[in-house]
């Protein structure tokens, strides 16, 4: 019976090594605006590890083909003392890349943060499609991740490049697969708020949702556009329903000054509400109607440890 139920479980184990590999094979891409390159080992002597170099390789390659304008590499401090990311910069621009067309990012110290610096910095373009650049057996979890993180499109692209040390990881990427998916299926959804609670709200219009992930605090971020000529009315119904500070002109723009709350019917959930404009040459609210717009954002804070 022992043998039976381990032979069984060795078979799954198998079956999902295979499937994770096939996802990651079989999902491809499309051009792209956006290549995210993962990042990996640097050796103690700043040189990227031949894994890392062939990630990096991969992401020139299409860059050089005109599948994406502009490549965003992402890594943590690694045990060796490097910045992956500057490491990947470097190596990059020793290929030939212009460094305008190289985003840095150092704290993508794993999957999912990596994802949720690239919804940050992309928030405006979540529509758009993505590039995603890694080993073949890491990339469904990555696909799941930009995914989750609020990107609609995400392509996939791994270098052609094999090491013993994938057999392992592959190992290791069932659990890291699943724990991730759970996690997925038991997080609220990224959405429009305002329509899950039934708000309407003549001339706001929802843009995307991203999510973003730190150490503290795990939220989802619903962006809104609405007219300059009609900020002052939205700007009084939030105020209205959530307490929401009225919008003050600072340096560079207006803004609300300090965030304001409000509890939702979900328990244990809180939702807060920024608005905002980068317009800097209107310092006068009887002249809002000449911004062409203003930036609403709701965030849903469904983790925190402060």
């Amino acid at each position: 019976m022992i043998k039976k139920s381990l032979l069984i479980f060795a078979l799954l184990y198998f079956f999902g090594i295979a499937a994770i590999w096939l996802d990651g094979a079989t999902t491809g891409y499309e051009k792209s605006e956006y290549a995210v390159v993962l990042g990996n080992q640097v050796y103690p002597s700043g040189e990227p590890s031949e894994r890392l170099k062939a990630r990096l390789e991969r992401a020139a390659e299409l860059f050089r083909d005109g599948t994406v304008q502009q490549i965003i590499v992402s890594g943590g401090l690694g045990k060796e003392g490097h910045d992956e990311a500057s490491v990947m910069k470097q190596y990059l621009e020793a290929q030939g890349i212009p460094p305008t067309s190289i985003i840095l990012h150092s704290f993508g110290n794993n999957t999912e943060l990596t994802a949720s610096y690239a919804a940050e910095i992309l928030q405006n373009n979540m529509n758009k499609s993505i590039i995603a650049v890694s080993q073949l057996y890491h990339l469904s979890r990555t696909k799941m991740a930009f995914a989750h993180a609020g990107f609609k499109d995400v392509g996939v692209a791994y270098p052609h490049y094999f090491e013993w040390r994938d057999v392992y990881a592959s190992l290791r990427e069932v659990p890291a697969w699943l724990k991730y998916r759970w996690q997925v299926y038991t997080e609220p959804e990224c959405e429009d708020f305002l329509a899950k609670m039934d708000w309407k709200i003549a001339g706001l219009v929802y843009q995307s949702c991203h999510r973003e992930v730190n150490s503290q605090t795990r939220k989802a971020i619903a962006t809104y556009r609405v007219e300059g000529k009609y900020a002052t009315v939205v700007e009084q119904l939030f105020r209205e329903r959530t307490g929401m500070p009225a919008m003050k002109f600072a340096c560079c723009g207006w803004e609300v000054q300090g965030a304001s709350s409000f509890g939702t019917e979900i328990p244990g959930t809180v939702y807060g509400v920024f608005m905002m404009s980068d317009e800097t040459g209107i310092n006068e609210r009887g002249m809002w109607d000449k911004i062409p717009s203003f930036t609403v954002k709701l965030l849903n804070v469904y983790w925190a440890d402060i």
